[in-house]
């Protein structure tokens, strides 16, 4: 999963690391709570735009995945952080298929 975040400006002129903060406080959540379901978490801002960051959590399986997003601590730190966001979460789901990628095939499993 990507997911794209896009904080108010005014937000992190009072805290700069506000937002990263807030992001890397969820993944801390995630990881402990869904030991061997999240593979890996990372955040990452974008060097030009503070403002901007983005989250890619890899999961064991999307069922997982979808049960975390209706968990008591995901719908917390959405409550407490879409105040702080310029637009909605930008949710991208993506899916690992395979170890080879070749044109015009797409992905082949290993």
């Amino acid at each position: 999963m990507i997911t794209y975040v896009d904080f108010l400006q005014e937000v992190l002129e009072a805290d700069p690391d506000a937002g990263q903060n807030k992001l890397v406080q969820y993944g801390a959540a995630s990881s402990t709570a869904n030991t061997g379901h999240l593979l890996s978490y990372t955040v990452l801002q974008q060097l030009d735009r503070s403002n901007r960051s983005v989250f890619l959590e890899v999961w064991d399986t999307e069922a997982n995945y979808i049960a975390w997003q209706g968990s008591a601590v995901t719908k917390s730190f959405v409550a407490r952080t879409t105040p702080l966001l310029g637009s909605p979460f930008d949710h991208r789901l993506n899916i690992l298929c395979g170890e080879t990628f070749v044109d015009g095939t797409g992905c082949v499993p290993p």
